[in-house]
């Protein structure tokens, strides 16, 4: 809730989502208190089982990046909590992490800000869940619900993130047609890409639209198809630095920072 000074000892304090009425407040009862990022994701993470991210706070307002879900993908699926109460903000966040075309997990503050427009993004490569569903506080700390480990298993099947075995993953590679010139050649086009962005948003303050898998493909040589399960992650033995890129791309402070 937002604290509204209306006079020296008298405050309110206001829910800008308007789901709590507002709290009149008088100077001894207002205590200032700060969220200490580094134990919330701690604890948050240990408790669901994540890979603690150490990504900056403030890289996208309103969000914090918690951690990664480590099965099935060598760079983790993000996991990422929003703290946004205004829907408006909340589904263009939804909006903006499914462009990216990569699986993620996005965990609601509330129930209250579940609603069916946002309830809509719950579809794979997306997983859209509240606090409310997966955590519970006990007098341990948090705990993991089974609503959480229910929905993972569900989300890890639906969009394929189960470990593969030995025999399956040299047959992903023969379909692949994996070579270790495909990864050189699409980071260099989207580096050509990123050093044309970087300047133009300095000037401008726009980001320029990220080049679609196929546009990297022309460039590089290689089909859309191979293009697009490159820049996803979707192939045996993702590039990291491929897959960042192409996150990154649709991130202003990511394209600003860009150092090649």
């Amino acid at each position: 809730m937002r604290l509204v000074e209306l006079e020296p000892d008298r405050f309110v304090a206001v829910c800008d989502g308007c789901y709590t009425d507002e709290i009149e407040l008088t100077r001894s009862d207002v205590v200032l208190h700060r969220v200490d990022e580094r134990l919330l994701r701690k604890s948050m993470c240990a408790a669901l089982d994540l890979r603690t991210s150490n990504a900056p706070v403030g890289a996208l307002p309103g969000a914090l990046q918690l951690g990664s879900h480590v099965i099935g993908q060598p760079l983790g699926v993000p996991v990422w909590l929003l703290g946004q109460q205004r829907e408006h903000e909340i589904l263009a966040t939804l909006e903006r992490f499914r462009g990216t075309d990569c699986p993620l997990i996005v965990v609601l503050w509330s129930d209250r800000m579940l609603t069916s427009a946002a309830l809509a993004f719950d579809t794979p490569p997306l997983i859209v869940t509240t606090l409310d569903q997966v955590l519970v506080i006990t007098a341990e700390g948090f705990e993991a619900t089974k609503v959480w480990h229910t929905r993972l298993a569900a989300f890890r099947k639906a969009a394929k993130l189960a470990p593969q075995t030995s025999r399956h993953k040299k047959t992903a590679m023969a379909r692949e047609g994996k070579t270790t010139g495909t990864p050189g050649k699409l980071k260099k086009a989207f580096k050509e890409w990123y050093l044309e962005a970087k300047p133009y948003l300095k000037q401008t303050g726009e980001l320029r639209p990220r080049p679609s898998a196929a546009e990297l493909g022309r460039k590089s040589g290689v089909s859309r198809s191979t293009a697009s399960r490159w820049v996803t992650g979707k192939v045996p033995k993702p590039d990291e630095k491929l897959m960042l890129m192409w996150i990154g791309a649709i991130d202003p402070a990511k394209v600003r920072n860009f150092r090649g």
